[in-house]
Parts: structure tokens; C-alpha cells; sequence
């Protein structure tokens, strides 16, 4: 198809960034927005149109923009999240976020992989679709760190005097009115995990079942759907993995040195921050990250991502990895990236 009629057949709409989650809702609500395919013009924090062209990488970046913001105000969790009630959310709302994900998966086959695995499989397919396996990992992957491992010391009853403090103030937090002794205690968890991820969301459950019903023959099973969840999640082996330069020079080579290094020493937010400033998609959604290369140096020098085609132009003047890691740390501690060229 030329890009006239691409352009010719979109639905061009305009999305602001300081605005992202209010924007998409409000745009969503109107269900034959899932009739033809997006073409998303971003307005920056000054009113402005930015420059970039949407060959789906800004829908992608939308995307993105629209998911961090909900994860931060409409969901409880830490690696995995479970959406909350709000009071100025009703059905109408819901509804719309779940014509987000429905478009997303469609036009660019992006999908909100932190939220929580037990909860999405309910809105899926159902309550009876969730194993009590799936149910404690999922549990598990909402607590805190800290508190996941004595979650894991209880069940394996390998809970001692000194950890009674913490497993009582745990119990307390999540509402359980019993001290469970060691045989009572994966009853307890499964009681509290379903009660925190499908018994407390129900109305947002209930709120999804209808447009995301159609994804129910995109995943087919619950498993198939378990699978994209950890196929779509960033990890420092994946993203390397997408990496593809073709560095003839010794500082190309030393500059694709620097930045694997750096990914490496990536923490998973920043992993993810990193994934999202190459490709628009905080979630693994290309098969590569093609590397060029120029020579800037001084104030001008800096990477430049063109997310619709996932390409990563690279200086190769970094006279030291610690410079090539400070550069990095300052564009990944962005809030949002403004995408000032065409």
C-alpha cells in the first residue's frame, strides 16, 4: 500500500504528552476508533505539534506514555500490577482502557505485560481459568520484594521467631483476621492472592470482559497468553539479543562494547526505559535494534533513537565508558523524550 493510502485510510489524532491518560480514555470511548488504524501526532508540553512522522512508532510511543501513567496512578503491585478502583472511573472508563489494549495488540502488537498475569487471565478467560500456580506467582511477582520472600520462607515452612513481626504485619495488611499455623498457610496465601487480584477488581474484570473479548482468539489458551506475558517482558539477555551493528571501524566496535557493557549494568526499570527510548515500546515488540553510527562530539553529541524503524544512531567519540555511561544516565532520567526531528 502507498503511503498516501495508508495516510488516506488512518485516523489521524492528535495526543498531548502531559495529558496522555485523559487523552487516550477520552478517545477511546468512541468505539469506531477500532475501526481503522491509528496515526498519532504527539503534543509536546509547550502545545506543539512534535516532529515525528507515526509509521507506528508513535502510537507506540503513546502507548507507552499512556500504560506508565496508568501503572502509576490506577494500579497496586510492584513487578506485576493490579488495576484499583477509582471513583471518577466508571464503566465508560474501563470500557475505554479496554479498547486500549485491544487496538494496541491489533495495530502494533503491544501489550501492557506488567500487569498482573491472574488478573489479566480472569478478564480473558474467566475466574476458572486461573491455577492456583498461576495465582501464587502472580501474587508473588505483586508483593515487594522483601515481602516476597517471606511469603516464600511461610510456604516452604521456613518461617522462624525472628521473621513473626513481619508475617503477622504482612497477614494484617491484606486484611487476614487468622495466624495461620504451617499447614493452614498455603490455604492463607491462595485466599489472599485471589482475594487482591480478582475478588477486589472484579468490577474492572467485569468492565473488560466485553472488549477484550476478541483477544480470546488471539491467545486461544491461558497458557498461550502466560507465554506472551514473558516472551513481551524486557530482559538484559533479550535486549542484547536485539542489538544488530555492523561495526567495521575500531571505534564502532569499541562504542558497541560500551553500550552492551551498559545495558548489562541496567537495573529493570532503566532496562526498560532503555528498550522504550529505541523502539517507542516499553515492551519487546521488534525483532531488531539496527545501530548506525556518526561522530558528533561536544554539546551535540548524544544518541538519537528513530523509533519507527527501531534504528539507534550512536556517536562513536566516547573517549571512556564511564563518559558513554553518565551521557546515557542523563537521557534514560528523562521523563518523557520529545520527538523533535522527522
Amino acid at each position: 500500500m502507498s503511503l498516501f493510502l495508508f495516510w488516506f485510510h488512518c485516523r489521524v489524532v492528535k495526543i498531548r504528552r502531559v495529558q496522555v491518560m485523559a487523552d487516550m480514555i477520552s478517545l477511546f470511548k468512541d468505539e469506531t476508533v477500532m475501526d481503522t488504524p491509528l496515526n498519532v501526532l504527539m503534543i509536546n508540553a509547550f502545545g506543539k505539534e512534535e516532529n515525528g512522522v507515526d509509521n507506528n512508532g508513535v502510537f507506540l510511543d503513546a502507548l507507552s506514555s499512556f500504560w506508565a501513567a496508568f501503572y502509576e496512578s490506577c494500579t497496586n503491585g510492584e513487578e506485576e500490577r493490579a488495576p484499583v478502583i477509582r471513583h471518577d472511573f466508571q464503566v465508560s472508563e474501563w470500557e475505554s482502557i479496554g479498547r486500549i489494549i485491544v487496538k494496541g495488540y491489533k495495530q502494533v502488537k503491544f501489550f501492557p505485560v506488567r500487569l498482573n498475569r491472574a488478573f489479566m487471565t480472569a478478564s480473558l478467560f474467566g475466574e476458572s481459568a486461573i491455577t492456583n500456580e498461576l495465582l501464587i506467582d502472580s501474587f508473588l511477582a505483586y508483593l515487594s520484594k522483601d515481602e516476597r520472600e517471606l511469603v516464600k520462607l511461610a510456604l516452604n515452612k521456613g518461617l522462624h521467631k525472628e521473621h513473626e513481626e513481619e508475617w503477622l504485619e504482612l497477614l494484617d495488611r491484606f486484611g487476614c483476621k487468622t495466624i495461620p499455623n504451617a499447614e493452614q498457610v498455603g490455604d492463607i496465601v491462595l485466599e489472599i492472592a485471589h482475594k487482591e487480584l480478582v475478588q477486589t477488581p472484579r468490577y474492572i474484570i467485569d468492565s473488560w470482559s466485553t472488549p477484550l473479548l476478541v483477544l480470546q482468539q488471539e491467545f486461544q489458551s491461558p497458557d498461550l497468553l502466560q507465554q506472551f506475558f514473558e516472551r513481551g517482558k524486557p530482559t538484559t539477555k533479550r535486549v542484547i539479543a536485539l542489538l544488530d551493528a555492523n561495526a567495521e571501524t575500531n571505534a564502532q566496535r569499541e562504542t558497541m562494547s560500551y553500550l552492551k557493557q551498559y545495558v548489562r549494568g541496567l537495573e529493570s526499570e532503566k532496562l526498560t526505559k532503555f528498550l522504550r527510548f529505541c523502539t517507542g515500546s516499553n515492551m519487546m515488540c521488534v525483532e531488531k535494534i539496527t545501530i548506525s553510527f556518526n561522530t558528533l562530539e561536544g554539546a551535540v553529541r548524544r544518541p538519537v533513537a528513530h523509533t519507527c524503524g527501531a534504528v539507534l544512531d550512536l556517536p562513536t567519540t566516547y573517549p571512556s565508558f564511564p563518559l558513554f555511561r553518565k551521557e546515557w544516565n542523563i537521557v534514560l532520567s528523562s521523563e518523557y523524550w520529545d520527538i523533535d526531528f522527522l
